[in-house]
């Protein structure tokens, strides 16, 4: 049996979700090694036993919450938790790690708190917005008409230009009320 637990225990280690799982007094029952690592708790805090209040002080302590007294952030934090149900936070570390937080409150009392990294994710979400800007920009300032045809889904996006051109307008979701071939030369059209 003491084998089957170990197997678990590392297999559960292996997950990029750090969780930890609280009794009904909210002391921690067991956790996996993401969730030590993503909150770079230090070894003595991630024992069983240890107190949700005592890691709430510990990242408070860190400046995890930014200004304000450690007291009032920890009774803060605790409030919320208790009076929540599943409450899920993105909040971004003071080290520019953005971290989506879960609380779940469990049958019997107890409590799971999950951790995942999402800064990978955002990180590209926020160069993606910053491309799909300057293509605009570009696209918007380019006396020439640009387009982009979806042939596959027939989805068509275009620049403001080609809707001055053509006289012809689509939705940001590429939709139209008009067929492109509409525009093209009979001789070009193949059949």
């Amino acid at each position: 049996m003491r084998a089957d637990r170990d197997f678990v225990a590392c297999g559960l280690d292996e997950l990029s979700v750090g969780f930890g799982i609280f009794d009904s007094e909210q002391r921690l029952v067991s956790c996996n090694r993401a969730f030590q690592t993503l909150r770079d708790y230090p070894d003595g805090l991630c024992a069983p036993g240890t107190t949700l209040e005592a890691m709430l002080r510990f990242n408070a302590e860190r400046g995890d919450f930014g200004p304000g007294t450690v007291e009032a952030q920890v009774a803060e934090r605790l409030n919320e938790i208790d009076q929540s149900g599943a409450r899920e936070i993105e909040r971004q570390m003071s080290d520019g790690q953005i971290l989506n937080i879960s609380y779940r409150h469990l049958e019997g009392g107890g409590l799971l708190v999950a951790y995942e990294d999402k800064t990978e994710e955002r990180l590209a979400q926020q160069a993606l917005a910053r491309s799909e800007e300057r293509y605009a920009l570009v696209a918007e300032a380019a006396e020439e008409a640009i387009y982009e045809w979806d042939i596959a889904n027939d989805l068509f996006f275009s620049s403001p230009q080609l809707t001055k051109l053509t006289g012809r307008k689509t939705d940001a979701a590429g939709k139209r009320d008009w067929r492109w071939e509409e525009h093209v030369h009979p001789d070009d059209i193949e059949t």
